[in-house]
């Protein structure tokens, strides 16, 4: 994978911000957003090329299952590994860096997430939900590791670090099915990429080859 301009977990955070997205995002619309750019960026090869959206589209169907899969309570999101926060201690890199895609990628849909709740009280589950889930990033993004505000620009934290870390599972869960109910209220199927795109359709990574012979595999 192209690591110039965004790590793994980076990854990780901004698929999952898509995959519980208020409304369908194809992969011509996200991919070249992850990379900070109006495309995607140049591969050493086509296979890498391949190979690397391959990774990421699978890596939201992930998401996308484990959030459609979700039982009436208590679901919880798992994390990958090495995201993990020390007793007494900040959040790992690996978090904060999960973080950071995350809220990369609520950036980047702020406005679909804005028109999704213009209806929705302040004081309704939904909304709460969702301003707690990016107040819980926030606090995870800018802790150090030694739970401190590092880079919060007014260098107050919005929550403890033990308190976001224990929200958030569950938090990234709930908020990623308010999504995926969105997409369904609107007659859209909150399916996996590789069931909305048609074997002999042409990919959706753009490569100019049918998806079965390209990133289905």
């Amino acid at each position: 994978m192209a690591t110039s301009s965004i790590g793994l977990y980076q990854a990780c955070g901004f698929t999952l911000a898509i995959a519980g997205a208020p409304e369908i995002i194809t992969p011509l619309e996200w991919l070249p957003c992850l990379f900070h750019e109006d495309r995607l960026p140049d591969f050493p090869s086509e296979t890498d090329r391949e190979e690397a959206i391959g990774l990421l589209i699978h890596l939201t169907d992930h998401w996308t299952a484990q959030i459609a899969a979700r039982p009436p309570q208590d679901a919880l999101l798992e994390l990958p590994d090495g995201c993990r926060l020390v007793s007494g201690q900040g959040p790992s890199q690996a978090v904060r860096d999960f973080c950071k895609g995350y809220l990369s990628g609520f950036r980047w849909l702020q406005r679909a997430w804005d028109l999704a709740l213009q209806d929705v009280g302040d004081e309704d589950r939904e909304k709460l939900v969702f301003n707690a889930t990016i107040m819980a990033c926030l606090t995870l993004h800018y802790s150090d590791e030694k739970g401190d505000a590092a880079a919060m620009p007014d260098r107050v934290l919005p929550m403890k670090p033990a308190k976001a870390w224990h929200l958030l599972p569950a938090l990234f869960i709930e908020t990623g099915g308010f999504g995926l109910d969105r997409q369904q209220a609107a007659g859209e199927s909150a399916t996996t990429v590789s069931e909305k795109v048609g074997r002999n359709e042409p990919c959706p990574c753009g490569s100019g080859k049918k998806y079965k012979k390209c990133c289905l595999n």
